[in-house]
């Protein structure tokens, strides 16, 4: 029970360290240390919690380039995971909300990340214009969460088109990659996860050169299930 809040204790203090770096390097390095410093993180935290982050195979993140990197939210645990598997260069996209949460806050300033006001269509957009923008300039990868907010049962819930908006316009492919474990340690009203294993899998890169407005729901649909069939295949028997 003990190992949750040691891990919040860690989150702060370490992401309270990396702000004073950052400040007195006027987040010039934030981009090249991100994925270090996240992943870091999330395996100090992740152990913490005694929960263990199995790959079912080989990452398609390691590279820099402009991509939009979707993935599920069942859990709390799905930042930490999620971080785990950080490609270089990347900004993650967070609600608004994320502005109130102790350590993660901190965190999502000093890393240079993106919060999306979904309760103000115009700024919404204009956050979106911004990271197509970022995103050809500095070839970086946009990580994203099309449902929204953390599933009530552990199913994959319908999506948000914010994130296939963003790979229409910047002409980029999406990575879907799905995790199973992560509700059943942590659901969405537990404060505490219980020890255990996520498996986490990378789903083949889709690209987005065919797509346009007229087709996108269709699209986002596809993908969608092609991520659902993923999750069963990976339910244990």
């Amino acid at each position: 029970m003990i190992s949750f809040p040691l891990a919040w204790a860690f989150t702060l203090v370490y992401c309270t360290a990396f702000l004073l770096f950052t400040l007195l390097t006027m987040r010039l390095l934030s981009r090249a240390l991100m994925a270090p410093a996240v992943h870091w993180w999330a395996r100090i935290s992740l152990g913490l919690c005694g929960v263990r982050v199995v790959l079912d195979n080989p990452s398609t993140l390691l590279d820099r380039r402009s991509r939009v990197v979707i993935i599920n939210h069942p859990s709390t645990l799905d930042i930490m995971w999620g971080a785990l598997i950080a490609p270089p260069a990347s900004v993650y996209v967070g609600k608004r909300e994320l502005m109130f949460v102790p350590g993660i806050n901190i965190a999502w300033w000093a890393l240079r990340f993106a919060l999306l006001d979904r309760r103000n269509p115009r700024r919404a957009h204009e956050t979106l214009r911004r990271l197509v923008k970022q995103m050809q300039k500095e070839r970086l990868s946009v990580v994203m969460l099309p449902e929204g907010t953390r599933s009530q049962d552990g199913e994959l819930q319908p999506f948000k088109k914010g994130a296939f908006h963003l790979a229409l316009q910047a002409g980029v492919p999406i990575y879907p990659i799905v995790a199973a474990g992560a509700y059943a340690l942590m659901p969405r009203h537990r404060l505490v996860p219980f020890p255990g294993t996520i498996r986490v899998r990378f789903l083949a890169p889709i690209e987005t050169h065919q797509w346009t407005r007229a087709t996108l729901v269709d699209d986002i649909d596809a993908v969608r299930t092609k991520m659902q069939l993923a999750l069963r295949e990976m339910e244990p028997d």
